[in-house]
């Protein structure tokens, strides 16, 4: 099961390299199979929306997008992906940077019309190993930002969690054994805020919930959120599940599965 070293850290205070909180669980007897670094840290990949989109001259499989990259400069850039619209926003890599898997970013004719720079992928900008289309972005996403401001640097355990140790299946379970192996207070960060109390009767019992085997499950609460309109995630929930290896689907998908990660609750449906 993957781990994200910045979302451990959200919890409990870690040991001061990874090597060491590795060696730290280990020892402890959760195995911790490998880690690999996570994050977008490149220079000159910046946050850009398609504004104009019209087929190659020469390609049937290309197009030619019209890129607005905060500069004020409108840039064209030759794409091969087909699962983006006008108006969505990319990672664009512009000319002079090279990218995680080597590739050097100029600018170039592609059967013969100019292009500024590239649109990339997820596995092009070693967030994931998505190469099927661009990394689309979440609308609020600032254009000209960085993407190692929506990415940042990270590193993922790949830890191995035995059949007994079920507690450990979320983030919050894996902080809690940190902190009981390191002598720390485990926190609960995000927290909701402080809600008066309800008067009368539980709103569950007037709903016609009961209990009926108070011995075997002596407590059951539940929350009921309304008006839910499904649309494209935050880019904070964006980052939580896809440095886990989970690909966004929208906003309640990506909450049920950031909930699973975070405290191992299954949400109806999930």
């Amino acid at each position: 099961m993957k781990f994200s070293v910045n979302w451990l850290r959200e919890f409990v205070d870690l040991p001061p390299s990874v090597d060491a909180l590795a060696e730290l669980l280990t020892l402890a007897g959760v195995e911790i199979e490998g880690t690999e670094p996570r994050g977008a840290n490149i220079d000159k990949v910046v946050v850009a929306q398609i504004n104009a989109s019209t087929q190659h001259p020469n390609a049937d499989r290309l197009t030619v997008c019209e890129v607005d990259d905060g500069s004020g400069i409108k840039r064209q850039i030759v794409c091969g992906a087909t699962n983006y619209k006008v108006g969505d926003k990319v990672s664009l890599a512009l000319p002079g940077v090279m990218l995680p898997n080597g590739l050097q970013i100029q600018k170039s004719k592609l059967r013969g019309v100019e292009s500024e720079g590239m649109l990339c992928s997820a596995k092009e900008l070693g967030l994931g190993e998505d190469a099927s289309g661009l990394l689309i972005l979440p609308p609020d996403a600032k254009i000209g930002a960085r993407i190692a401001d929506l990415f940042p640097a990270d590193t993922i355990l790949d830890v191995e969690i035995t059949p007994n140790r079920g507690d450990l299946l979320s983030h919050f379970g894996l902080a809690r054994e940190i902190a009981a192996l390191t002598n720390k207070i485990v926190g609960q960060p995000h927290r909701l805020p402080n809600q008066a109390k309800a008067h009368g009767a539980p709103a569950l019992q007037r709903r016609g919930v009961s209990i009926s085997a108070l011995r075997e499950c002596p407590f059951y609460s539940a929350r009921k959120i309304g008006n839910l309109k499904v649309a494209p995630s935050p880019a904070w929930l964006r980052a939580k599940i896809e440095s886990v290896g989970i690909r966004s689907i929208n906003n309640i998908v990506d909450i049920s599965n950031f909930v699973i990660k975070r405290r191992h609750q299954r949400s109806p449906g999930a």
